[in-house]
């Protein structure tokens, strides 16, 4: 008979090695699984196993640990369609009886992450653990801040107290070496490294590295450390509240101390399950231990592990793979304890298994003679067996390495790299490979905005899923540079990036003069902007005495027209999200901290220096046909048919560090030191700061080859390599085999593989049966020979890191009269009443709306039900409430939409396109640029229609016309321009489609080709008509 719980979620069974560990309950069980091996069926399956199997027990029994929210989120879903299944169909009653059962009570089921277990532990044994039962949880925002806040506040008050005692004496030696505002810096990292000091401590072993002798600043540090965390201890005591370190630190101390708490504990969860334990830290583990009683003769209460030390990529949240081989290493010579191994891959194809095994097994490789903490931190390839036996019709691995010439800087690298994957896509497209089907990895997004522009040059659907900091936006920067004018005047640094912001948009030539102190040769314009910020300072100077920081930020946005301005670039809908997120979140900042503009400022600096991570507004562009564009770590647990991994040769390894602090649970805390003027000593002098940096390095080139895998073996059926060679710092691998003086990927891979770079083959054997081809690269090499030649000797650096030429900066020559060029949005050319910024909740919300029914229009909902509503408005940055408050008016206006004649000629037409940016310069001086989006352009072969679709609240036909005749023509004559000019069209349909009304009305206008060259004109004059107007309402 066929155990129902012992299938995944659509009743596929397991296979044999999987059933027989989901039933393995005779011991604490490690499992060590490698990709696409099915580890979550099994850690699923062994759930189900153990409730259904042991009816007596509580759903409380069993603990399932996951490493996310979204991933316990996940489990729970998978748990609750098996049980579901179960049951509806499973032949004996009892066991139908018992998954309803469970079901019933699967909302409280403890699955979550290590911290929500540990929260509900606090909550439970409050008095135990000596806290009030109804503590909030700071998020990392808050901790941040508050960390900082007190490092501060101890500082000065031991400083300026009267008497002397040896805690003032130890400020003044920590502020006397490093400076009041490093020492904060260095006081605020250390409360932030407490587990790992703690742990430390816990094995007798010292908080700061002492490989060399402490100093005596170093000795104060030390000292200091626990009236430090004392502080912060109250300071979170007065706010009843714990950080997410805290709900750790006090499971972990209320665990190993508190004998009568553990036991009950253990009566009450009876089984724990962990999921990614490759991404756990210490102290985490010796929870588990202490839960489980790994170091007592008997435990009722058994382990069941799940991980794969190749996939732990999470450093930088206090992940340490060392704790995954030590247990491993446990479990294999331990009694009562099994390790196991999951190796067969149901993801990849036989070919792309093949090459894993082969290229990792020397990439991975570990030498007998290296230190014990090097071959702890370091992973032994898991070979693995595909389970998949098709044979690809194509060569399932393509290598696209080039080699370009030594003058090319990494921009225009970038650049080729990015022209030849659009081009790439374009053919697996043409080939039948959907877009959604694949994905662009990257180690990080800060270069992301190339394969953008490449993606959208070439017509290709693409959505970014950021994985950087909010705060580290285009839009958040600008506003904080703005919120820091008005907080430090005479930060010059921020007030020359505000006035290089779109709220001002100076020109790189009016920078260079100002920071020269000539505005006398600013030209009008410019000199006019200068101005103007400067009046605006001044008012939000007055402004922010007696306004919110909300209300400050919102008069900025209508007075800059900054939503308009980046609403015109690309992704603009996404930055618009962004403009919204930050009011919010400025909002809720300063209400709930209670603090100034200045306090502000200094939270959000924080957060940048503590690379607290907050995510931008959820996208919904993962549900169109697009290509995906991602971190390696936002693909972790993701599989897809063609992955693309660029810049290999931009991913470096490790260097020394320019941070203050530097940390490793094996080698302590050190701290840079500085000499009697401030300035940094040599790191032969800091024999400290230098040997925990020295660890620091080999665990991030470890954990950099880790992340090489899990990108590598994201791939189902191809994967796609693609790198640069920099000729400049190209250098021969250690002989030996061994890759531990690799410094990119593209080396390390090239080397480890032995393939030629520059070169094209078809197919080129790598190992026995191993076939990779390699493109030949050229495709591009003309495109950058020309840009190379294009560029000035003397401004060439600007794009790549090639040295700064030497020459006296005043020998650059700079145009004295550049020719002007004007810069305007589709928008700008509408009259300053259609386009003004109304205030008002009404107001807001109709624009909202608007941005709301054009993104279901784009995505092809028709019917949004309220899911859909909250979904589509988060990634719009609209109000999802009030937007739910008019669901039947979206409705409405998108069925209006799709009766139109228009959108029925336009869904006709076999090429078509969605949201499309444009940009067009006209002919002439001066030079016009405009750019825009088109809602919807399609291509009917006998004339191009392009459809706008306008909510305004319009009650006549009459009153459409009206506002067609008032400026909207204006809109319609750029978008026609615009598609003459990027399509090369000749005659251009365009229909504003007014879906408010009723019955939708169609204002229509057709343009002729006779009718360009009148255009472009009228164009012009609009322009230039609009610019006057605009500069001189500003």
């Amino acid at each position: 008979m066929v155990v129902p719980w012992l299938c995944d979620e659509q009743g596929n069974p397991l296979d044999e090695q999987q059933k027989a560990l989901a039933v393995s309950d005779d011991a604490h069980l490690l499992i060590n699984a490698g990709p696409g091996s099915g580890k979550t069926r099994v850690l699923v399956a062994h759930y189900l196993h153990l409730l259904m199997t042991h009816t007596a027990w509580d759903i409380e029994a069993v603990v399932a640990v996951t490493f996310t929210e979204k991933a316990a989120t996940e489990m729970k879903e998978r748990i609750g369609k098996v049980l579901q299944r179960v049951a509806r169909d499973a032949q004996e009653k009892t066991w139908r009886d018992r998954a309803r059962q469970l079901l019933d009570r699967l909302p409280e089921a403890p699955i979550g992450t290590i911290h929500s277990f540990c929260a509900r532990l606090l909550r439970q044994f409050a008095l135990a653990a000596g806290i009030d039962p109804s503590f909030q949880v700071l998020d990392d925002l808050r901790a941040s801040i508050l960390r900082r806040q007190v490092c501060e506040r101890w500082l000065w008050e031991h400083l300026t107290q009267q008497p002397c005692d040896t805690v003032k004496d130890i400020a003044e030696s920590v502020v006397a070496h490093w400076g009041f505002s490093r020492a904060v810096v260095i006081l605020a990292k250390l409360l932030e490294l407490r587990p790992l000091i703690e742990h430390r401590r816990s094995v007798n072993k010292p908080m700061l590295c002492q490989v060399g002798t402490l100093t005596e600043s170093e000795q104060a540090l030390e000292r200091c450390y626990d009236a430090l965390v004392d502080a912060y201890e109250k300071a979170k005591r007065d706010i009843n509240a714990l950080d997410f370190d805290d709900l750790l630190l006090r499971t972990w101390r209320l665990l190993r101390d508190n004998g009568e708490v553990r036991q009950r504990v253990r009566v009450q969860h009876r089984r724990i399950l962990v999921d990614e334990l490759q991404d756990t830290d210490r102290v985490q583990v010796d929870i588990l231990r202490l839960l489980c009683g790994w170091d007592e003769p008997e435990s009722p209460v058994k382990f069941f592990g799940v991980g794969d030390s190749q996939q732990s990529i999470y450093a930088f949240r206090n992940a340490d793979v060392s704790v995954f081989n030590a247990l491993w290493e446990r479990a294999q010579t331990t009694h009562g304890w099994r390790a196991e191994r999951l190796s067969i891959n149901y993801r990849s194809v036989k070919p792309l298994v093949a090459l894993t095994n082969y290229a990792f097994e020397r990439i991975f490789a570990v030498s007998e003679q290296d230190e014990a903490p090097l071959q702890r931190i370091r992973t032994r390839l898991q070979p693995m067996t595909a389970h998949r036996t098709e044979t690809p019709d194509q060569t399932a691995i393509e290598f696209a390495f080039f080699r370009l010439p030594q003058t090319i800087g990494k921009w225009q690298r970038l650049q080729a790299e990015a022209e030849w994957i659009a081009r790439r896509v374009i053919e697996l497209h043409r080939d039948g490979v959907a877009y959604r089907d694949i994905a662009v990895l990257l180690r990080e997004l800060v270069n992301a905005g190339v394969y953008e522009d490449a993606l959208r040059r070439h017509g290709v659907p693409y959505h970014i899923i950021a994985g950087y900091g909010f705060f580290e936006t285009m839009e958040a920067r600008d506003l904080l540079n703005f919120l820091q004018v008005i907080a430090e005047p005479d930060d010059e640094v921020a007030w020359v990036a505000w006035l290089r912001s779109p709220m001002v948009g100076i020109s790189d030539e009016a920078l260079f003069w100002l920071c020269h102190n000539e505005p006398e040769k600013l030209r009008p314009e410019e000199r006019a902007r200068v101005e103007r910020a400067q009046r605006l300072r001044e008012e939000a100077m007055r402004i922010a005495d007696r306004a919110s920081v909300r209300q400050l930020l919102e008069w900025l946005v209508r007075e800059t027209r900054y939503d308009v301005l980046v609403a015109a670039l690309p992704q603009g809908r996404q930055r618009l999200a962004n403009i919204r997120k930050f009011l919010r979140m400025a909002q809720e900042i300063s209400d709930g901290l209670q603090l100034t503009v200045r306090g502000l400022v200094r939270y959000a600096t924080a957060l940048l220096e503590g690379e607290v991570r907050i995510g931008e507004p959820p996208l919904a562009g993962a549900a169109t046909d697009a290509v995906q564009v991602m971190t390696v770590h936002a693909a972790k647990g993701l599989e897809f048919p063609v992955v693309i991994v660029p810049m290999l040769g931009e991913v470096s390894a490790p260097k020394g560090t320019t941070d203050m602090v530097v940390a490793d649970p094996d080698g302590g805390v050190a701290v840079r030191r500085y000499n009697e003027v401030g300035e940094r000593l040599r790191r032969e002098e800091m024999p400290n700061f230098n040997a925990v940096d020295r660890w620091r390095q080999q665990r991030e080139r470890a954990e950099l080859e880790r992340l090489l895998f899990v990108a590598w073996t994201r791939a189902k059926d191809r994967l796609i390599l693609v790198g640069v060679q920099d000729e400049s710092r190209k250098r021969q691998s250690q002989s030996g085999g061994q890759n531990s003086g690799w410094q990119n990927w593209l080396q390390l891979i090239v080397d480890t593989l032995q393939v030629p770079v520059g070169q094209g083959q078809p197919a080129l054997t790598v190992a026995d049966g191993i076939t990779v081809r390699l493109w030949d690269t050229s495709l591009v090499g003309g495109e950058t020979a020309a840009m190379e030649r294009s560029e000035a000797p003397g401004v060439r650096w600007l794009k790549g890191e090639e040295p700064v030429p030497e020459l006296p900066c005043r020998t650059v020559s700079l145009p004295s009269e550049p020719p002007p060029v004007i810069r305007l949005s589709v928008s700008d050319l509408l009259p300053q009443l259609t386009v003004s910024h109304a205030t008002g909740a009404d107001a807001q919300t109709g624009r909202e709306l608007g941005l709301v029914v054009h993104a279901l229009l784009r995505y092809g909902v028709v019917e949004p039900d309220e899911r859909q509503l909250a979904w589509v408005a988060q990634t719009v940055g609209a109000d999802a409430r009030q937007v739910c408050q008019r669901a039947d008016d979206i409705r409405a206006f998108l069925q209006r939409a799709r009766r139109s004649r228009s959108w029925q000629d336009a869904e006709r037409a076999q090429k078509r396109w969605h949201e499309l940016d444009f940009c067009l310069r006209l002919s002439d001086a001066p030079a016009v640029e405009l750019v825009g989006r088109w809602d919807l352009i399609a291509d009917r072969q006998t004339e191009w229609l392009i459809v706008d679709f306008k909510t305004d609240a319009v009650t006549s036909p009459d009153a459409a016309q009206r506002k067609w005749d008032e400026g909207y023509r204006w809109q319609a004559i750029a978008y026609a321009f615009a598609a003459h000019r990027v399509f090369n069209a000749a005659t251009v349909r365009v229909a504003f489609v007014f879906v408010a009304l009723p019955t939708p009305y169609e204002v229509l206008q057709i343009f002729n080709p006779p009718d360009w060259a009148k255009v472009e004109m009228q164009l012009r004059e609009r322009a230039e008509m609009q610019r006057i107007a605009l500069f001189t309402a500003r």
